[in-house]
């Protein structure tokens, strides 16, 4: 949802999930600058360092340093935009941003076939938002960033093709990244077509339908269902990397369809479009091997002929 503040008497408003702290982290700092709330009047020149620390050591102390991590950045996102526009002096968040101890990234272990055939059956159970569902499911067909899902827009898309081409601009290395898609991946977009077809954005925002949905949607429903502490959504990665190097597919293939960088430069010009029709093969049999986990099959990892 948006939360709308006001500066010097106009209207700004920033994302974040519903129902969860940091929710109510954010109400309480932005009623420092005033906002629907009702929580506070202090001026924006008036907000002090010595505030901004009250809130995340409140933060830290109440829903964690991720939390207070995350509301930090976001404060000072919001500072930011006072200062640029004149409406501030300086951000008070930079003096005390190094106040409380780092928050060390636990990355999560990769899921086995047992616990990925789990989880997506536990999704699928979910009765939660459809769009947030099937974002979920699009990051699993083809293992691309949390973000690149929930932020697609339909015009990467040719359905005919089977391909999802990432523009630069939303790539972590700037490069536009192809993407292959299953045909259970097709016939997903298809169907969500008939829903969001009319829109920019695959998964738009519940709220103001002309933005994407908010990332944190994925964590939030992970949370409701119990899985919040053992998998994140940026885990997939990892694990859709590590099962596809047991079954026996070639590094490069999987590297790829990973947007990771390769550091040669003769390699990384080397047969990149024969690759995409490697990695497509991949793919299907990564999307076939997700409906069999989802259906309680086993799949013994062997090294197959997929390298050859």
């Amino acid at each position: 949802m948006a939360i709308s503040f006001v500066v010097n008497g106009k209207s700004q408003s920033v994302d974040v999930a519903p129902d969860t702290p940091l929710l109510w982290v954010l109400r309480d700092t932005l009623g420092m600058v005033g906002t629907k709330f009702g929580c506070g009047k202090l001026p924006v020149k008036s907000v002090a360092p010595a505030h901004i620390l009250s809130v995340m050591n409140t933060s830290a102390k109440k829903n964690g340093l991720t939390v207070a991590a995350e509301a930090k950045r976001t404060m000072s996102g919001i500072f930011e935009l006072a200062v640029s526009t004149l409406r501030a002096e300086a951000d008070p968040v930079y003096p005390v941003r190094k106040a409380l101890p780092a928050n060390k990234t636990q990355h999560k272990r990769p899921l086995d076939s047992a616990e990925i055939g789990q989880l997506l059956r536990d999704v699928e159970g979910h009765g939660g938002r459809h769009e947030t569902i099937t974002a979920f499911r699009l990051m699993w067909l083809t293992l691309c960033r949390p973000s690149e899902a929930v932020e697609a827009r339909w015009a990467e898309f040719d359905l005919d093709g089977a391909i999802w081409r990432i523009p630069a601009e939303r790539m972590k290395k700037r490069k536009e990244h192809a993407m292959p898609l299953p045909t259970q991946a097709v016939e997903m977009l298809r169907a969500l077509h008939g829903l969001t077809g009319r829109h920019a954005h695959l998964f738009p925002h519940r709220d103001d339908r002309t933005k994407p949905m908010v990332g944190a949607s994925l964590r939030t429903m992970l949370n409701a269902l119990g899985w919040g502490k053992k998998y994140s959504p940026h885990a997939t990665r990892t694990t859709g990397s590590t099962r596809l190097n047991e079954l026996g597919f070639a590094s490069d293939w999987i590297e790829r369809q990973l947007a990771h960088a390769e550091p040669n430069a003769v390699r990384r010009t080397y047969n990149h479009a024969e690759y995409l029709v490697d990695r497509a093969k991949m793919m299907q049999q990564w999307a076939d091997m997700l409906d069999s986990w989802k259906a309680g099959a086993i799949v013994t990892p062997i090294k197959s002929k997929a390298a050859a």
